[in-house]
């Protein structure tokens, strides 16, 4: 250090220069690494969140193709359960349906012989509606035809012909008027005698046969009416449960077509709202960083403020106290020089002489330190 630094201040000017130098870097620095840790942490802040939403959205993504693919799997599944009970019940409905039919081919027989009673019962009455007269002259007509025709007229009228004849014979008597006239009267005799025979054969034929063929046409319109009625009930028991496996079908289908939209409804809102939820978890986390960092980076600004500011004060005293050095030294030789010596006047002179040119000279001195200090 010079002499003259005593006078200047220099060393606590530069000292105080070289504090504020080292604060000023110091707070670039530390602004610098705010900065630095704040970009490190909004991209490490950044980099999680484009990590959570990689892994969740793909994933809600997934669920949603599941859940949507799993919809038609389950219509197909109700579907194919429904058509093969549908297929059941049919087989089962049509295999019944054979049997009634089949049951209904076994009343043929009892319908066939009951519909022949019926018949010949319709055809004796017929014929004693004809004798009776009740058909008219051509009904008489054939009930006397069907009369003399039948086997048991033609039998008695040939015995009683072939006796006359036999008697006659004996007689010499076979050709001849009497012959003939006496066959006349045996027939008509006959015929007489035997119509109403034959009507009571014919009443008690007809009384015999119409209530057979009622009877059985009766019992095999009621067995077939039974199977009829079987059927018809077996038909529209299959054709409630397929309407009821139908409807069933129709209400599970709904239900999983509603589960399904409302589970998708869900998932895609709660997909959302977890997507929401990492932006602005990422968003709050973001300001918070920024204000811990401003919040530091303050109170940093804070507690160098004040030592940098003093460093002012500093380079400030430093000056001052040189140039109070300056003037204690400029009084102090002054003030020697001012004296009396011990010779008294001589002294006095000389001083008085050596005085004013030497403070001549120092107040030139001191003007050019404080012009120096001033520079300074």
């Amino acid at each position: 250090m010079a002499l003259t630094d005593l006078f200047t201040g220099a060393p606590g000017i530069q000292a105080a220069q070289n504090q504020r130098q080292f604060l000023g870097n110091l707070m670039g620095n530390e602004n610098w690494n705010f900065g630095r840790v704040e970009n490190q942490g909004l991209s490490t802040l950044a980099g999680a969140q484009a990590n959570q939403l990689g892994t969740l959205v793909p994933a809600y993504q997934q669920a949603e193709a599941t859940l949507g693919g799993s919809i038609p799997q389950q219509i197909g599944a109700i579907t194919g359960y429904g058509t093969g009970a549908i297929n059941a019940l049919t087989g089962g409905n049509v295999a019944g349906a054979g049997a009634l039919a089949g049951g209904l081919g076994a009343w043929d027989p009892v319908s066939g012989l009951a519909g022949s009673y019926a018949n010949t019962g319709q055809s004796y009455t017929s014929t004693i509606q004809d004798a009776l007269g009740l058909n008219g002259p051509e009904g008489v007509a054939r009930a006397q035809s069907a009369f003399t025709q039948s086997p048991g007229y033609q039998w008695q009228l040939g015995q009683g012909l072939e006796a006359i004849n036999r008697a006659r014979n004996m007689s010499g008597q076979l050709v001849g008027g009497n012959t003939d006239r006496a066959a006349q009267d045996y027939g008509a005799g006959l015929a007489s005698q035997q119509w109403n025979n034959w009507i009571n054969q014919l009443t008690g034929q007809q009384g015999l046969m119409a209530p057979l063929g009622l009877q059985g046409l009766t019992s095999a319109a009621g067995g077939m009416s039974g199977l009829y009625t079987s059927l018809a009930n077996l038909l529209s028991q299959g054709g409630q449960g397929v309407a009821n496996i139908l409807g069933g079908m129709g209400t599970n289908i709904s239900n999983v077509l509603g589960g399904g939209a409302t589970n998708l409804a869900n998932l895609i809102t709660g997909g959302a709202g977890a997507e929401s939820g990492v932006y602005g978890t990422t968003a709050q986390q973001q300001t918070n960083l920024l204000q811990a960092l401003a919040q530091a980076q303050a109170g940093f600004t804070q507690n160098m403020a004040q030592p940098y500011a003093n460093t002012y004060t500093t380079q400030a005293n430093a000056q001052l106290g040189g140039a109070n050095n300056l003037m204690s030294l400029l009084g102090g030789i002054g003030g020697a020089l001012l004296r009396p010596g011990p010779t008294g006047g001589l002294g006095a002179t000389l001083g008085g002489q050596l005085g004013s040119a030497a403070l001549g000279g120092l107040g030139s001195l001191g003007s050019s330190l404080m012009s120096a200090l001033a520079f300074i």
